[in-house]
């Protein structure tokens, strides 16, 4: 996985850098991006998760695997600058699922966990031809919402997990067309139930989010 996530960051950053290098190359394309836009987006999701301090009785380490979920919500971006760098947020809903190894645990295979996720990033919207932009993308996330799984059932239904850490990436807008390609970092650690802590593990186990993410959208609002 590391590797994988390695060659990820070094496709967007070449991609970045030949984006940058179009835009100073066609000098004659004085395009700008709207300076506000909003609308629909659907996307694939393909979750990885992080486990450390838990083992099983045999000394087994809880192995989890990585799940496609698809996502949707309302995405916005509203420009901040004299150049073309923009706020990108939204609303969307998520989850942040995994599954487990059920040979070695008891639990059952599919931890679900759905989210309300809201993004706050910067993006630079460079113009390589007429009414098309490469849009390189950093900033944060924040998300809340409520698990679905028995690996969660001692916690109180009421009772909300909340996840954070970074995004990036990079975009592609076309017309009112939007395609977006990045990968949200967890920092937060998601704490299981307290049975599952005293069972499989002397120290206090962690678990992080990870997510990678494809998106289709398009905007039906923008003005400049």
């Amino acid at each position: 996985m590391k590797k994988t996530f390695k060659l990820f960051v070094a496709a967007l950053m070449l991609l970045g850098a030949t984006s940058a290098n179009a835009q100073f190359s066609q000098k004659e394309n004085n395009r700008v991006p709207d300076r506000f836009h909003m609308g629909l987006r659907f996307a694939y999701t393909a979750n990885t998760s992080t486990w450390e301090n838990v083992y099983s009785k045999k000394g087994s380490t809880l192995d989890t695997k990585a799940l496609s979920f698809g996502s949707f919500g309302i995405g916005m971006d509203f420009q901040v600058a004299p150049v073309p760098l923009f706020l990108e947020t939204g609303f969307y809903y998520v989850n942040k699922g995994f599954s487990l190894d059920t040979d070695k645990w008891k639990y059952d295979e599919i931890q679900h966990l759905h989210m309300l996720e809201i993004p706050f990033v910067i993006s630079y919207h460079i113009n390589v031809a007429p009414n098309l932009f490469i849009n390189p993308f950093l900033g944060a996330y924040y998300a809340a919402g409520g698990p679905d799984g028995d690996l969660w059932k001692d916690i109180d239904a009421d009772d909300a997990l909340s996840d954070y850490g970074l995004r990036f990436g990079c975009g592609l807008n076309f017309g009112r067309l939007v395609v977006n390609m990045g990968y949200d970092y967890g920092l937060a650690d998601i704490e299981p139930n307290k049975k599952f802590i005293s069972t499989y593990s002397s120290k206090t186990p962690t678990f992080k989010t990870g997510m990678f993410f494809m998106t289709l959208g398009f905007n039906w609002a923008g003005s400049r």
